[in-house]
């Protein structure tokens, strides 16, 4: 099925073009079928960045009955190419006839795995169109004030017509990662204040001017300079695209050019064009009566416009609104890195993933937010962190879970928030701990939701403090002051309690929990009466504070309320912080009293260079494209390799289907095409280092003087080498396969230290291997 997408812009110079010609080439060199619609109108361009000359274009193929094979540019790279005129603009002009005959001629686009639209700029019937129609936009704008502006008017002609996709903001020609979050995250919270369109990010391009020098020479960027910036953008952006290519969100070709007819030649509110027929009782119609009321309502809508480019363009807004959206809410640090590195050597396991997502409330919730949205209604009842696999299906968690965490790990920046976050999160552990235990001792019979509850109940302050961190500055976690509640009132309008009850009832989980949240903050004597999840909460809430007086009240209340002895509880508290103190050795988050400023700055530092590192990965040895062709993976292995770690002279080795050798296998013109089909080493050999490391999975420098076997002496003498590189490939601890490099001794104490990135390398090989 073919996945449509559209790329556009509000201002013209964007870079918006070479954007989609990029991404375009980075498919195709992918293996993934890529057809680009230049559909510019008059400044039609596609086809200079290729260096073609196109002797028909769509015109052709709407007004001469042309067939489409005689427009379809099939270039060298693997792109196919249909070249744009200013006949894109007269498609609103045809009768509904020929629009339907239209439609029956883009089905045959259906033959692609992605079908990219390079529209216009600006907010034109066409462009609207286009992006109406489609599940997925990427609008690509840069931090320029008048690029932010015309953006929004693009988002905000979108939002006035219904759109129902999502908009992928790509951040262009920044100067650095922060820059780009920065400039993301104050266009995101100007559109959430003032429009309802669904914004998420969809990467950014750091400057390069190798750019402007392959744009001089008609030729792809990440074809003619692979190694660049810009190419390493495109790579990490596209994986990110490949990603989600079997989500729910997929677009069908066929529906995508049936909504295109249908939005080019219907009733749009566009500026400059007469608007729709007034609804009964709207302002317009109200007009016609009360002058004065219409033209209060123009002066307003006016005012509002005013502000709202005035917000996006200077960026003195507050962003207020959108607080219940869950991408705000940070998780910590360490677990991001922790659920990379295990998808790194390929450990990602179900039950990996079901540990983390139960132990990190931030990511439980994004996760929670995409299960409501596509799961059938059904009864209240217990809810398990299971449930969220069998309805989204392993695969996607897994895809949402590494995409979460490179984004916030590459956005991770301020010191205080790292730190805010971390202890924010030990608190909601702690207290999701001590609501099982609990539930437990009086016999609860859901006890697994009771801990739930507890990891959940202070989602509302954790969407606050992402948003306002210096309310919080001097309130930790536990406090619950009535002078927190106040400025919290008077900042959005109700508690961090009842904010976190709205979250839990927006993602659609029962009552019990949602309950637990609104009122975990009460007075033992308000909660008397109320549920027994509403009062485990609680108490557990009391319990976790580090105010003697307070945890003594507790202990007094789960002695009235539940009949438990001051024993139970107290020893309940020491095995709750025994298991917290395991949780954050795990996923090595730092105690509050470890935490220290400078520590955290490396740290920060750290997972932004891991998260930098995977996406790179992700780039080079993209998901395999299940063709099962090992010459091609090896190919693909080889050309990682000497692109990230300078190493060229390459041999991989597998095993034959009996187990009884390891061979090497190639593909044309490789390295060593002249003799690899000579070298093999038994698996029984006891001699060989390069079988040893085979077979023990155990990464490798070797010198001539360490080599016993014969067979590992020829292969360095064949190899012209000095030393021995060898990096095993394994699954589940089983070896599958090794690669064996030659380095020259001065490099061996480098890639020793390039140790860890070589392992995740040949991790991420052997999910490319698997289908061959």
């Amino acid at each position: 099925m073919t996945k449509a997408i559209v790329i556009t812009s509000g201002k013209g110079g964007v870079g918006k073009t070479n954007i989609s010609v990029n991404i375009a080439v980075e498919l195709a060199r992918r293996q993934y079928r890529t057809c680009l619609f230049d559909a510019d109108l008059g400044l039609a361009n596609v086809n200079l960045l290729f260096g073609l000359h196109p002797e028909k274009t769509i015109d052709d193929l709407l007004f001469e009955d042309a067939p489409l094979e005689q427009i379809l540019i099939k270039t060298d790279l693997g792109v196919d190419i249909v070249p744009g005129s200013s006949g894109v603009e007269q498609i609103a002009n045809l009768d509904s006839a020929q629009l339907g005959s239209l439609v029956e001629r883009f089905a045959a686009f259906s033959g692609y795995d992605f079908f990219l639209i390079d529209t216009a700029s600006g907010i034109s019937r066409g462009v609207i169109s286009f992006c109406l129609s489609a599940k997925e936009t990427i609008l690509v704008l840069t931090a320029e004030a008048t690029s932010l502006a015309d953006a929004y008017s693009v988002l905000k002609v979108l939002s006035l017509n219904n759109y129902q996709g999502t908009v992928k903001v790509l951040v262009n020609r920044c100067s650095s990662i922060p820059q780009a979050k920065k400039t993301y995250l104050h266009f995101k919270a100007v559109a959430d204040k003032h429009l309802k369109i669904d914004v998420a990010p969809g990467g950014a391009v750091l400057f390069d001017p190798l750019l402007a020098k392959a744009v001089s020479l008609q030729y792809p960027a990440v074809a003619l300079y692979p190694e660049s910036v810009f190419s390493q953008c495109i790579r990490a952006l596209v994986s990110n695209l490949v990603r989600t290519e079997e989500g729910p969100e997929q677009s069908d070709n066929d529906g995508f050019w049936t909504r295109y007819a249908h939005f080019v030649s219907s009733s749009l509110i566009l500026p400059g064009e007469d608007r729709p027929t007034p609804r009964k009782g709207s302002v317009a119609e109200a007009g016609s009566g009360d002058k004065s009321l219409a033209s209060q309502a123009t002066a307003t809508a006016e005012n509002e416009e005013s502000s709202e480019k005035h917000d996006v363009a200077v960026g003195e807004c507050e962003p207020c609104g959108g607080l219940l959206t869950v991408g705000r809410i940070p998780g910590p640090a360490p677990i991001y890195s922790h659920l990379l590195e295990l998808e790194s050597y390929g450990e990602l396991t179900v039950d990996e993933m079901q540990r983390i997502i139960s132990h990190d409330p931030a990511l439980l919730g994004r996760l929670l937010e995409a299960y409501h949205c596509v799961r059938l209604p059904k009864e209240e009842g217990a809810f398990h962190v299971e449930h969220i696999f069998q309805e989204l299906g392993e695969e996607t968690v897994r895809r949402f879970l590494v995409t979460t965490a490179t984004d916030n790990l590459l956005q991770a920046e301020v010191v205080e928030d790292f730190m805010a976050t971390n202890e924010l999160w030990a608190h909601s552990c702690r207290c999701g701990l001590m609501s099982e235990a609990l539930a437990r001792l009086i016999d609860y019979p859901f006890p697994e939701e009771a801990y739930i509850a507890g990891l959940l109940h202070d989602i509302g302050r954790m969407a606050l403090q992402s948003r306002f961190s210096k309310m919080y500055s001097d309130c930790p976690p536990h406090a619950h002051t009535e002078e927190a509640f106040l400025a919290e009132r008077e900042v959005v309008g109700m508690t961090h309690a009842e904010l976190g009850a709205e979250i839990l009832a927006g993602w659609g989980l029962n009552s019990f929990i949602v309950d637990a949240a609104r009122y975990h903050a009460e007075t033992s004597e308000r909660i008397a009466t109320a549920l027994d999840m509403t009062r485990l909460v609680c108490l557990a809430h009391m319990l976790c504070s580090p105010l003697e007086e307070k945890v003594t009240k507790a202990v007094e209340e789960a002695r009235e309320i539940f009949k438990l002895s001051a024993a139970q509880v107290f020893i309940s508290m020491q095995t709750v912080s025994q298991d917290l103190l395991r949780l954050a050795t795990t996923y090595s988050i730092p105690r509050r009293q470890d935490a220290d400023i400078e520590g955290a700055c490396q740290k920060l530092r750290q997972y932004r260079r891991q998260a930098v590192e995977f996406t790179t990965l992700q780039g080079w040895l993209p998901a395999p494209s299940q063709s099962g062709n090992l010459g091609e993976e090896v190919r693909a292995i080889c050309r990682g390799l000497h692109l990230l770690f300078g190493l060229s002279r390459v041999i991989c080795l597998f095993p034959d289907q009996r187990h009884r050798q390891l061979r090497a296998e190639g593909y044309p013109l490789c390295y060593g095409h002249d003799f690899i089909e000579n070298v093999s080493f038994m698996t029984a050999s006891s001699e060989s280092r390069i079988v040893d490391a085979y077979h023990n999975v155990r990464f490798s420098v070797l010198s001539a003087s360490a080599l016993r076997a014969m067979a590992d002496k020829q292969l360095l003498r064949l190899m012209d080498a000095e030393m021995l590189l060898c990096v095993p490939m394994h699954s589940g601890g089983a070896g599958c396969g090794i690669i064996v490099c030659a380095i020259h001794a001065k490099d061996c104490e480098h890639y020793q230290l390039l140790r860890k990135k070589l392992e995740m390398f040949a991790a991420r090989a052997v999910a490319r291997l698997a289908f061959c």
